[in-house]
């Protein structure tokens, strides 16, 4: 399983199917000419003549027909299975799709090591750094500067997702009530006086095999408030915090991460 809250978006101030296809199965009909005659009974020799080839034209017709049905009857049961073999094929591939995260590779076509590891207390600082080598990667693909790590950002992220973890709850504001520009203050990361700032925060938790940073990232990316903080132009600094205990009501007994990013920009005036 796999959860995103709503993106909070950006603060400024100073100190976020399946596709179907729709067939439509037109029934053919041919009807046999002559299936009631309507020439009249001819008498005599020649009548009986014309009586005869009328019948044969008649049955001729009539074979015409049927063979035509049939013809038109296996073209639509092939259509049918082709249609159908066509639905199994994309289903199946967006089951693998599903499956198997996207190749992490950055746009200069390194690798972000870590990307698909399965986080735990030994490996949330390389889960950390992979998230943001991921983030980069889909910035720099739109022609966006990448995110630098802020180490004031990365300590406010880390506290509000262990904050999540041992206090039970997901949510941008915790329960005593601190926003995440208050969590980013206390840390230092504004503590320049009369300097402008913009911030932002994207969190998310995913248990097995959704829980690692390929699988978070393609999450955010598929949200749209969640994937305008993470291509933000404005934004240059970033911090990732990573909880490898899920809140106990979320968890049901599964392994996995909660996650926090926190992004923002310093405005010198």
């Amino acid at each position: 399983m796999l959860v995103l809250s709503t993106a909070l978006t950006s603060l400024a101030g100073s100190s976020s199917g399946a596709t179907g296809v729709r067939r439509s199965t037109r029934a053919s009909s041919v009807k046999a000419p002559c299936a009631k005659s309507s020439t009249p009974r001819s008498r005599g020799a020649s009548g009986n003549r014309s009586n005869r080839a009328h019948a044969r034209r008649c049955a001729w017709a009539r074979h015409r027909a049927a063979v035509r049905r049939r013809r038109i009857r296996a073209a639509t049961e092939r259509a049918q299975r082709l249609a159908a073999t066509r639905r199994a094929r994309a289903n199946a591939q967006g089951q693998r799709a599903r499956r198997t995260p996207a190749p992490s590779v950055t746009a200069s076509g390194e690798a972000c090591e870590g990307a698909t590891l399965a986080p735990d207390e030994s490996n949330v600082e390389e889960v950390a750094k992979a998230t943001l080598c991921l983030i980069n990667r889909e910035r720099s693909s739109r022609g966006e500067i990448p995110l630098s790590a802020n180490p004031d950002l990365a300590h406010a992220a880390q506290g509000h997702s262990e904050a999540m973890s041992s206090g039970d709850y997901f949510d941008h504001v915790s329960p005593d009530g601190s926003t995440p520009l208050a969590r980013m203050q206390a840390a230092g990361y504004l503590a320049a006086k009369g300097a402008g700032y913009e911030v932002a925060e994207n969190i998310a938790w995913g248990s097995l095999n959704e829980a690692t940073p390929a699988a978070i990232v393609a999450a955010w990316m598929a949200s749209q408030g969640h994937r305008e903080n993470i291509l933000d132009p404005r934004f240059r600094d970033s911090g990732i915090g990573v909880s490898a205990d899920l809140p106990a009501s979320f968890a049901a007994g599964q392994q996995g991460a909660i996650y926090t990013q926190d992004f923002g920009v310093i405005l010198r005036g």
